[in-house]
């Protein structure tokens, strides 16, 4: 019976124990944030890594697994993911990583990247991954406060306007 194989049968199961690999994923425009949920890490958080790449610039940013746990660099508790827990039988929703969390805590000076890597050491999946490919939306406060300043122009022009009316 060989490993994987179902008894009596041709048939090949998932190798749930496989020895990792590398899986990369490319983007055809540079994206701004990409977050994942990583399931069943079989292998040590230390020795799974995700590496992002700017293929223009040759510029890249590899992050550790153990990373995201309560105390890493890109802390995971607190922002509605909760508590990451790696290991076989674990699901981790991981936040979306931007290219202002790359350049604040990994001093790096990304606009952009296209490649994502993840490179594991056993076996896992990824699943709803999430990745933004425009350019970030502004806050509210941030248009409210635009459109007050337009406001304040137009109203400006306004009287200037009506008071050189008024004096011919």
């Amino acid at each position: 019976l060989k490993y994987g194989q179902h008894q009596g049968s041709n048939t090949r199961a998932p190798d749930d124990e496989a020895g990792g690999g590398y899986l990369k994923f490319y983007f055809e425009s540079g994206i701004s944030e990409f977050g994942f949920t990583f399931i069943d890490l079989e292998e040590s958080a230390k020795d799974t890594i995700i590496t992002f790449r700017d293929s223009n610039t040759g510029m890249s940013a590899s992050v550790g697994f153990d990373e995201f746990v309560s105390g890493g660099l890109f802390d995971q508790t607190g922002v509605g993911a909760g508590q990451v827990v790696w290991g076989n039988n674990h699901a981790n929703k991981i936040n979306p990583i931007s290219v202002a969390d790359l350049n604040n805590v990994l001093g790096k000076n990304f606009t952009t990247f296209d490649q994502v890597k993840f490179r594991l050491k056993g076996s896992g999946g990824i699943s709803n991954m999430y990745y933004n490919t425009g350019t970030p939306v502004p806050e509210a406060s941030t248009l409210l406060g635009g459109a007050g300043v337009l406001l304040i122009i137009g109203f400006h022009f306004w009287r200037r306007r009506k008071a050189a009316l008024q004096s011919q």
